[in-house]
């Protein structure tokens, strides 16, 4: 039990540093560090940055003057073929990987680079039935739009 329960306040940490970055909540960044204990922050391989030893506060000034980031996001997305009775008639689920590079622009966040990785495709003649269908001017059941 001991250990569920750390795995959960391990994973209540990690969201809640996340959240907190995402919105820039210096209670809740502070919140998930050691109050005035320097930590190793190290974005080397992200950005290029040397490794620094920072305290909680500095990691959070910091923050807020970011101007670039690298983001990795996982996508499992289920593409589906509507048949003419309006069901599924084929479906496909694909697995995927972004690899994104973001900078500020004039106060706005902005994709200077986007790399897709397809990992898996459980049924790839859907979807070249589905480009097909599109290239051909029809929609997801094979109607034209």
């Amino acid at each position: 039990m001991d250990r569920l329960l750390a795995k959960d306040a391990i994973l209540e940490t990690v969201y809640t540093l996340a959240y907190s970055l995402d919105q820039l909540d210096r209670k809740g960044i502070l919140s998930c560090f050691k109050p005035d204990t320097p930590f190793t922050f190290d974005i080397s391989t992200v950005l290029g940055h040397p490794a620094t030893d920072m305290t909680p506060e500095e990691y959070y000034q910091a923050a807020g003057e970011l101007e670039a980031a690298h983001v990795k996001v996982y996508i499992s997305a289920f593409h589906g073929l509507d048949g003419p009775d309006g069901g599924i008639a084929e479906s496909a689920t694909a697995y995927v990987s972004w690899n994104l590079d973001v900078e500020l622009s004039e106060g706005k966040w902005v994709v200077s680079r986007l790399v897709v990785k397809k990992s898996a495709l459980d049924h790839p003649g859907v979807m070249k039935k589905g480009h097909k269908r599109v290239e051909d001017g029809l929609d997801r059941t094979g109607k034209e739009e």
